[in-house]
């Protein structure tokens, strides 16, 4: 079974890396994107709950604190493409752990 290759060309990580490194801009800007969308979905929230109905709950603390680790995973994100694009991905996770 070749499931999409060629008899002649064979899966190595340099095609999977090849790949990676191609799509890396368009990784950084889906998880760049999905953030700030969010970043602003948050502050709506915050706005409205605080201004507008002037009632800040416990609920409102714990969405802050689901945006702080939403940021701590984009960070981490940035992070993992720039490795796999420089194919130091063993080296992050040593780094890391």
């Amino acid at each position: 079974m070749s499931f999409g290759h060629s008899s002649d060309e064979a899966y190595t990580e340099n095609a999977y890396d090849n790949h990676t490194v191609a799509r890396t801009p368009e990784l950084r800007a889906g998880i760049i994107t999905s953030v700030i969308l969010a970043f602003i979905v948050v502050l709506l929230r915050v706005y409205t709950r605080h201004f507008i109905v002037k009632r800040f709950g416990p609920d409102d603390y714990l969405v802050g604190a689901a945006m702080v680790c939403s940021i701590d995973g984009l960070v981490i994100g940035i992070m993992h493409v720039r490795a796999l694009a420089n194919n130091t991905g063993g080296l992050q996770l040593r780094t890391a752990f």
